[in-house]
């Protein structure tokens, strides 16, 4: 894993008002808010993804079938709050779904 250089929006959250936090949680930025921390990212993952990536269907190509990915997809594998829920965040891709990206 890498950390992104995300300092720019840390320091930024801590910066904020609540009635800032507010605003910002009503546009598409909302889960900028929920940064407190380095963004990880896995570049090993992150290159098979993207080799992977059917545009036109928004989804992934696994084995032979097409798995559909959206925002909330993306949240959860950040560990950001979804509906006011926090999602904890699993570094190890296993099971199933790990094996068909092997």
């Amino acid at each position: 894993l890498i950390s992104m250089d995300s300092s720019i929006i840390i320091e930024m959250n801590r910066l904020l008002q609540q009635c800032h936090v507010d605003r910002i949680r009503m546009t598409p930025f909302m889960w900028c808010v929920n940064i407190n921390n380095p963004v990880e990212v896995n570049l090993k993952l992150l290159k098979v993804m993207v080799s992977r990536w059917v545009g036109n269907d928004n989804s992934f190509r696994v084995s032979q079938k097409l798995v559909p990915f959206r925002v909330v997809d993306v949240l959860m594998s950040l560990g950001l709050e979804i509906g006011g829920l926090e999602i904890p965040f699993d570094e190890v891709v296993g099971g199933l779904v790990g094996e068909m990206f092997k």
